[in-house]
């Protein structure tokens, strides 16, 4: 029998319900047509940034969108290309396995982000070196990225931190790079995450080994996480859960 390899992205259910967590496991996430749409433009915007993957087809992301849609997306790729200075690695792969489970990832980006170029948008900018980034396009900074400070908010920084930790020893600081595709000369968050070895050591472990033992996976159902009451997000799993739809 296989060991189970975690993602980042499945563990975020977790924190929000854990039989969210296992409907993941058997069912496709049913998306509005809304967030499909965001989703596309994100995944665009990173093919113009860093080059698209090979499971990642231009043409079907483009889709029907307007010639003008994508000469924007385009356009504030271009920018956000001058935060990040040459030679780092793009699409990283991460993996670590320990006897009972694995941890697995994929970074944006590892390298160095130009904070000359930076520092030209936030003048106190100060360099951290060697980063592990990850790019977001978002169309409202200050209503995704506002108030952000859950464990969840940041289980993807603290994550990619440890498998890298593990592997290589080096602890490096994780960067979310955040650029809001409102305007053609785009706004531009710089959120930077220092992970400690006893956050590795006492949070993210602790959190996994919980997720990994859990023989129930009791679901957490409220109008807030099943429903998007409040902003919340309506769950992607609705249609297989009863007790959600109850």
């Amino acid at each position: 029998m296989s060991k189970p390899e975690y993602h980042q992205s499945a563990l975020k259910h977790y924190t929000k319900c854990a039989k969210m967590f296992n409907l993941a496991k058997d069912h496709v996430p049913e998306f509005s047509a809304g967030t499909e749409n965001v989703m596309r433009e994100g995944q665009l915007f990173e093919g113009y940034v860093l080059g698209f993957k090979a499971n990642k087809n231009e043409k079907e992301l483009i889709g029907r969108k307007k010639e003008e849609t994508i000469n924007a997306i385009k356009a504030q790729a271009e920018i956000a290309k001058k935060c990040i200075c040459e030679g780092g690695q793009s699409y990283v792969k991460l993996f670590y396995e320990l006897p009972e489970y694995s941890l697995a990832g994929e970074a944006d980006h590892l390298g160095q982000l130009d904070w000359n170029y930076i520092r030209s948008i936030h003048p106190g900018a100060m360099d951290t070196g060697e980063s592990i980034n990850d790019l977001k396009y978002t169309g409202a900074i200050d209503r995704v990225w506002y108030g952000k400070n859950t464990f969840a908010d940041y289980l993807q920084a603290l994550m990619y931190v440890g498998i890298y930790y593990f592997n290589t020893g080096k602890n490096l600081p994780f960067i979310f790079l955040v650029v809001e595709g409102q305007y053609d000369n785009p706004l531009i968050h710089i959120d930077k995450v220092f992970v400690s070895v006893s956050d590795i050591e006492q949070k993210l472990i602790p959190f996994i080994e919980r997720v990994h033992n859990d023989l129930f996976y009791n679901p957490h159902a409220s109008f807030e996480s099943c429903l998007g009451g409040k902003g919340g997000g309506r769950c992607w799993f609705l249609p297989h859960c009863k007790e959600g739809r109850a």
